[in-house]
């Protein structure tokens, strides 16, 4: 009798544990960085305005000193949870740009447009300048994962 309660014992304490740990879920913050980009920027500062109408970077095309020049990018959430999209920049022109609607959460399949704006000093010298944005994707919400 005392070998069967034995036998039994440890078999619902077996059962106990494997239940436990097919049910047990751990609630998590969907903040790791999901996804990280780095995109060229570049200008050009001169006597006359220029356009730069090719997309494979940010290029602002020629403005002159104390001029201004907007690029435009369109962000896509494809994962299946909000997301929230960071912007960092870095260079010689950093400082001249400036990321309208920087704050931005995207819920599933959303798309919103964002606005570069360069607004170049009265006093910098004719030349060329660079710099890069840093777009940062991370997630945005409360999710249940089983352990």
């Amino acid at each position: 009798m005392k070998k069967l309660t034995v036998i039994l014992l440890i078999l619902a304490f077996a059962s106990l544990i494997a239940l436990i740990a097919s049910v047990t879920s751990v609630v998590y913050f969907k903040s790791m960085i999901l996804k990280t980009d780095v995109i060229p920027m570049d200008i050009a500062i001169g006597d006359h305005i220029g356009l730069n109408v090719n997309n494979s970077m940010l290029h602002f095309g020629m403005a002159t000193p104390g001029g201004s020049s907007k690029r435009f990018m369109k962000l896509e959430n494809k994962y299946s949870f909000k997301i929230k999209v960071a912007f960092q920049t870095y260079g010689d022109m950093a400082q001249w740009v400036q990321i309208i609607n920087s704050s931005v959460v995207l819920r599933p399949n959303e798309s919103r447009k964002v606005t570069f704006a360069a607004k170049i000093p009265n006093n910098v010298s004719f030349g060329n300048y660079t710099g890069y944005a840093k777009i940062i994707l991370r997630g945005a919400e409360f999710c249940f994962k089983s352990i």
